[in-house]
């Protein structure tokens, strides 16, 4: 027996909603090429600051992984500058929430983590030569700093 047209169309209706809601409500838990992501002027929204010197490469890929765990914002950015830590300075002054990412592709890359009440010269985080998982553990810690919640240990 088929539907009413009414009721049809209110079933329709509300399964439109429902969809419009998803796409906005849980835009950030859908995959990065999924997701638009512009490298123009940052957006004034809090988020963590992420800059990279060089090419992207998979550490880049896992600390986004890592902040995306966490349900964190985040803002990423090529920057070319040789003075990693002054970028990770730069990139927590940058962000709202000052906390900042700068990532290297030297040979072998390096990590640093920094927040904005933190003097240029000492981060909170510098991993020299990253592994994949360290690399996510960073991008976490970088979210949970924003959360403030108790960081994740990151073994050597």
């Amino acid at each position: 027996m088929p539907l009413p047209l009414g009721l049809y169309c209110r079933i329709s209706m509300a399964i439109l909603s429902l969809i419009s809601n998803f796409q906005t409500s849980f835009r950030h838990r859908l995959p990065r090429r999924w997701r638009q992501m512009s490298n123009s002027a940052p957006s004034t929204r809090p988020q963590i600051q992420v800059y990279y010197h060089g090419e992207r490469s998979d550490i880049l890929d896992f600390v986004e992984y890592g902040i995306e765990e966490e349900g964190v914002p985040w803002y990423v950015e090529s920057m070319q500058r040789d003075d990693l830590l002054m970028v990770a300075h730069v990139a927590a002054d940058d962000s709202r929430l000052g906390i900042g990412v700068a990532i290297g592709d030297g040979n072998p890359s390096r990590i640093i983590l920094q927040h904005e009440r933190l003097p240029a010269k000492q981060p909170l985080f510098d991993l020299p030569s990253p592994t994949l998982a360290q690399a996510r553990l960073l991008g976490a810690n970088s979210a949970r700093l924003a959360k403030r919640t108790p960081l994740k240990r990151i073994l050597e």
